[in-house]
């Protein structure tokens, strides 16, 4: 993600107009950034519930459920992003 990040800077900085390669990263990020909260809970799973940190990681991870962005344009851009990966050969 870094790396496809640090192309459209390059893209802007050629003075070109990376629309779409933009948003595909940019529902990239998005999906990263709401799933993570819920693979660190699974992942919390393993974590002895006597661990004096537990209900501390309970509670941020709550925080960053609540706090994770939504896909603002719903369906239809998440089917548009997938479309133009798909076209440009990313997954």
């Amino acid at each position: 993600m870094r790396r496809m990040s640090v192309s459209v800077a390059g893209m802007l900085q050629a003075g070109k107009e990376p629309v779409v390669e933009a948003s595909i990263v940019k529902d990239i990020g998005t999906v990263w950034e709401q799933q993570l909260p819920h693979r660190v809970r699974d992942l919390a799973a393993f974590v002895d519930a006597d661990a004096t940190n537990h209900e501390t990681l309970e509670n941020q991870l709550s925080f960053a459920i609540k706090t994770a962005p939504s896909s603002h344009s719903g369906r239809h851009h998440r089917g548009a992003a997938r479309h133009h990966r798909a076209r440009l050969g990313l997954r």
